[in-house]
């Protein structure tokens, strides 16, 4: 709800921009329509890159929307309307200003890429993972208690493998060699608290799990990163980064 309010002054000022004998025709509200939805993509996109940040396109619907109600709000409201809040705003160069530094900053995180080549949406996060939590038994029914270790591997193991390394882990640590080589960090929780029991990268990294979702993550040198490209109604997948020293 709040995005959507926070776009209704960005969809008038565009409809201010159209001459006054314009804003009463039906192409005014596309022009807006769509320059809002635009907008909306190029933030959701910079978010990508932003820690702690995540995309959505629930987000957009709703920004798209906000943008939308300023457009009406402009068309159908009394003709004097428009005059009054051109009055307010200043010279038409003022908000055309605004509308091109709007604009322009909704398409700077397309540069993001180009600038920073390292910073590449492929290369900064692996394919997507699927996280999933069963009994202990069996690792197929769903999980209904407390997580109390989360282990993460650089390559898909098949559920009979990754039951048994979970079964011949020995102080945190796998017995078998083949599983050590792919693990990437292990983490135990009590009581809400996760302690890193491994982590290749040297540092510890404090993870929080709300739920079950789809996540991506990538080692690197802070410790394992965790990133959920959407809030899905399942839940929730986000990492924080703390030092063990």
């Amino acid at each position: 709800m709040f995005n959507i309010f926070l776009f209704v002054p960005f969809g008038i000022i565009v409809s201010l921009h159209f001459p006054s004998r314009f804003r009463k025709k039906l192409w005014p509200i596309v022009a807006t329509l769509l320059l809002a939805c635009l907008l909306s993509c190029f933030i959701e996109f910079a978010q990508l890159f932003v820690r702690n940040r995540h995309s959505s396109l629930t987000d957009i619907i709703s920004n798209t929307t906000g943008g939308l109600a300023g457009g009406l709000i402009v068309r159908f409201w009394p003709g004097s309307f428009g005059g009054y809040l051109a009055s307010l705003i200043g010279w038409k160069w003022a908000w055309s200003a605004i509308l091109a530094l709007t604009l322009l900053l909704a398409w700077a995180p397309a540069s993001i890429p180009v600038v920073f080549p390292n910073w590449y949406l492929p290369g900064l996060w692996a394919t997507d993972a699927t996280l999933n939590a069963g009994n202990n038994p069996s690792l197929t029914r769903p999980w209904y208690g407390s997580l109390h270790r989360v282990a993460i591997y650089s390559q898909a193991l098949d559920p009979e493998h990754a039951r048994e390394c979970f079964w011949t882990m020995k102080d945190g640590k796998p017995a078998s060699p083949q599983a050590d080589d792919k693990l990437e960090a292990l983490y135990e929780f009590d009581e809400s608290h996760a302690t890193a029991l491994l982590d290749r990268s040297g540092r510890g990294s404090d993870l929080h799990l709300e739920g079950t979702g789809r996540f991506r993550w990538r080692p690197k040198h802070g410790g394992v990163q965790l990133r959920h490209p959407a809030r899905l109604s399942t839940g929730r997948v986000s990492g924080k980064r703390i030092s063990t020293s």
